[in-house]
Order: C-alpha cells, then structure tokens, then sequence
C-alpha cells in the first residue's frame, strides 16, 4: 500500500499505536512522518465545500480547462465561488 498524504500517514502511525503496541516515535520514524505533522490538528476553510463543488463542477460547464484556469476564473468573481 502506497501512503502518500500526511493525513493517511497520521491515520496509520495512530493505527500502529495502538493495534500493535508500538511507540508513536518508532510508528513516525518507520511512516516517514513528522512529529510536527502527526500532532497538527488539520484546519479546514469555512468556505472549503463550496470551493470544492465549484472547482468539480467547471470543466463540465467550461471544458476542458486546467486547474490553473479554473483558479483564475474563480478568482475573478471576487471569492464567490458559486
């Protein structure tokens, strides 16, 4: 299995810890993650869902446009994002 974000990371150190009686050090040196990254509690915009369905919902309405587009259109609007 190929662990590439640090949530998953974080959510498998966790796992380590405490299926197999491993100490988080040991779990985060063999998981290759951060101690500064396990313990950060992740934060979420207020506008993040909205955000998302509006960058999903482009390339149906624009084509085949790029992220990169799809930012720019968006930030045009003056941060509304729907």
């Amino acid at each position: 299995m190929k662990v590439l974000s640090p949530s998953r990371r974080r959510c498998c150190v966790e796992h380590m810890v405490a299926k197999i009686a491993v100490s988080e050090r040991w779990a985060r040196l063999v998981m290759g993650q951060h101690r500064a990254t396990q313990r950060k509690i992740p934060e979420g915009r207020a506008d993040e869902d909205v955000l998302t369905r509006a960058l999903i919902s482009r390339p149906f309405r624009f084509g085949r446009y790029r992220y990169g587009c799809i930012h720019w259109l968006l930030a045009q609007r003056d941060g509304k994002w729907a």
